[in-house]
């Protein structure tokens, strides 16, 4: 079809009636599967999920969401927080009530759905129970860049979203100093505990519904990792030319704010570091020099 004619030449209704058609005429699925599958990212946040997102929306196959609303930070962090003492029945309605719409309609429209930002992350397992072969994606960045970022960001020190953040558990051996912490073990800690958190919910799931993915080899395009990403969500990978427009714009990047880089951190701050995230980081493969 001649698409520039028939939008010049085709009235505004006619145009309507036979997009509506199309639509109607889409296959409607009654579940996500392989083919067209359900994705959530779990991650710490500044890791790369804006850029992630926009590649994926090269997929043919599935709705590419960043954050989508109603935003889901409050209930992550009340599910991280209270997640055993709630009914997971009564979570599940809490999740079908902020997503269930958004997931409905991709299924009306035959595709499957992606939403990457890491405003889901504790609420896996709540969306392991609702959705049916539901899949997830581990996003991960070495400590010192997610700290950093946290720092210049202002996180744990009035930032806006800080309400919404996680604090430690009453089990843990960092809730009676975490107000005597400083913003860095907060940020270091924070990076921790939710890689932990998520590594321990990934080991409850099948190999073939998870996949680890370092924002590195996300944002320098590297070949091996896309095609992973995309054969993860059963897609094609995009052309080069298309991840070229996408990994070009450097999305979210960090203008504002100051915090030094790794190089310049004290001794003490090195400290922190290693006695915080060490045993993560080694898990999840990073150095920390």
């Amino acid at each position: 079809m001649d698409w520039t004619n028939y939008l010049l030449d085709t009235p505004l209704r006619r145009i309507y009636q036979d997009l509506s058609k199309q639509v109607l005429q889409k296959e409607v699925l009654t579940e996500f599967n392989d083919a067209y599958p359900c994705v959530f990212v779990l991650s710490t946040g500044r890791v790369g999920s804006m850029t992630l997102a926009a590649l994926l929306k090269y997929a043919g196959n599935v709705f590419s969401f960043h954050e989508p609303k109603p935003i889901l930070y409050p209930a992550s962090k009340a599910a991280y927080q209270s997640m055993q003492d709630i009914n997971m029945d009564t979570w599940a309605k809490i999740f079908v009530s902020l997503r269930g719409e958004q997931l409905d309609n991709s299924l009306k429209l035959g595709k499957g759905y992606v939403e990457t930002s890491p405003q889901a992350t504790f609420l896996a397992p709540v969306i392991a129970k609702v959705v049916k072969n539901v899949k997830f994606i581990h996003l991960v960045r070495h400590p010192t860049e997610v700290i950093r970022s946290g720092m210049r960001r202002g996180w744990y020190s009035g930032h806006p979203a800080d309400g919404s953040r996680v604090t430690p558990l009453p089990d843990s051996s960092f809730y009676g100093q975490w107000e005597k912490m400083t913003k860095f073990q907060k940020n270091a800690w924070l990076w921790a505990e939710t890689n932990s958190w998520i590594m321990k919910f990934l080991e409850t799931i099948p190999d073939s519904k998870k996949l680890t993915l370092d924002s590195k080899d996300l944002y320098s395009g590297q070949l091996p990792a896309l095609m992973s990403l995309f054969d993860f969500c059963s897609s094609v990978i995009p052309s080069s030319r298309q991840r070229e427009s996408v990994l070009s714009l450097k999305m979210n990047h960090q203008k504002n704010g100051y915090f030094p880089m790794p190089g310049e951190w004290s001794t003490e701050e090195f400290r922190q570091l290693w006695l915080l995230t060490g045993d993560v980081a080694s898990r999840l493969g990073y150095e920390l020099q």
